[in-house]
C-alpha cells in the first residue's frame, strides 16, 4: 500500500552522537537518519493519521524495524546512505524520497542502454568505441553473472529506489539501472551477461565498466529530458513503441493515440 499522496523532500542529517563508537561512528550516524525520518513522516505524513489507512504505521514500523536490525552492518558512509535509501525506498511511494547533498564521485556504466519494453529488457542503445564487443541493438538482457535479470532488478535496484515489486511501471522507470551503477545502493558490477535475441539464440558476452560521468536521459532512462519527453519509433508489424515521459500531458497520449491508428 503507498504511502500518502502527497510528495514532500526529506533531506538527511549526519551528525555524529558524543557517545558513539569512535571506532565505527557509522551506525549511531545512520540510526540519527532513521529516527529522523521516521519522526518527519509520523508528524508530517498525512497517512500516519488517516483512519481508512491502518496498514501505514503497520508498515512504517516494520520498515523502521528492519533498518534497525541493519546497523550492525554499516561499516561505512556509502552502508549508511545505502540502508537510508532502502528504508525510504520501502515505502513503495514514488512521493516520498531522500535526497543527500552529495553523491559518490566514481560511476560507472557499461556502454549499453536498458530499457524495458513488452515485460522484456531491451539493448536501444550502444556506446561509440567500447574496448569489448556489445551486444546488437534489440536482443533481450537474460542474466548476468548466473542471476536472472529480474533477480538483479528487485534486490540491487529497486530495493534502493522504489521497492514496489507488484507493478511494471518502476521496472520501466529504473531499467538502465542495470548497467549504470551510479553508486546507489550495493550491488556488485557482473562481468558477464547473456543476451537474447528474436530467434532465441542465446549470447554470452563480457562487460566492461569504465567511468561514466553524469549521464543525461538519451542513456538513462530514469532521467528526465526536456528534449526526449516524447517520441514514437516501429517496434513490429503494425506495434509501435510509444514512449511519454510526462504522463500528466494528455495532448502527448491523444497525439500518440492518433499517429498509432495512422499507420496501422
Amino acid at each position: 500500500m503507498g504511502f500518502g499522496r502527497i510528495g514532500f523532500l526529506l533531506i538527511a542529517l549526519f551528525v555524529l552522537c558524543g557517545c558513539a563508537d569512535k571506532t565505527n561512528p557509522w551506525p549511531a550516524m545512520a540510526k540519527t537518519d532513521l529516527d529522523y525520518i521516521k519522526r518527519m513522516v509520523e508528524e508530517n505524513h498525512p497517512g500516519y493519521v488517516d483512519p481508512d489507512n491502518p496498514q501505514f504505521k503497520i508498515q512504517l514500523e516494520q520498515s523502521y524495524q528492519n533498518a534497525i536490525r541493519q546497523l550492525t552492518y554499516v561499516q561505512s558512509l556509502d552502508a549508511v546512505m545505502n540502508l537510508t535509501n532502502e528504508f525510504v525506498a520501502s515505502f513503495a511511494d514514488g512521493h516520498f524520497v531522500v535526497n543527500f547533498r552529495f553523491a559518490r564521485s566514481s560511476k560507472t556504466w557499461a556502454g549499453i542502454k536498458i530499457e524495458r519494453r513488452q515485460g522484456q529488457y531491451r539493448v536501444t542503445r550502444l556506446a561509440n568505441d567500447w574496448p569489448v564487443a556489445l551486444p546488437p541493438v534489440g536482443v533481450e538482457l537474460v542474466s548476468c553473472d548466473g542471476r536472472s535479470v529480474d533477480d538483479i532488478m528487485r534486490m540491487d535496484i529497486l530495493r534502493y529506489r522504489l521497492a514496489n515489486y507488484a507493478d511494471d511501471f518502476p521496472r520501466v522507470m529504473y531499467a538502465s539501472k542495470l548497467l549504470i551503477d551510479d553508486g546507489v545502493g550495493c550491488r556488485k558490477n557482473p562481468m558477464e551477461c547473456v543476451f537474447r535475441d528474436e530467434s532465441a539464440k542465446e549470447i554470452t558476452l563480457p562487460i566492461k565498466w569504465q567511468a561514466s560521468g553524469d549521464l543525461g536521459a538519451e542513456w538513462d532512462a530514469s532521467r528526465k529530458s526536456n528534449s526526449e519527453s516524447f517520441y514514437i519509433e516501429p517496434a513490429g508489424q503494425s506495434l509501435f513503441w510509444v514512449r511519454a515521459l510526462a504522463l500528466n500531458r494528455v495532448l502527448h497520449l491523444i497525439m500518440a493515440i492518433g499517429i498509432v491508428q495512422l499507420f496501422q
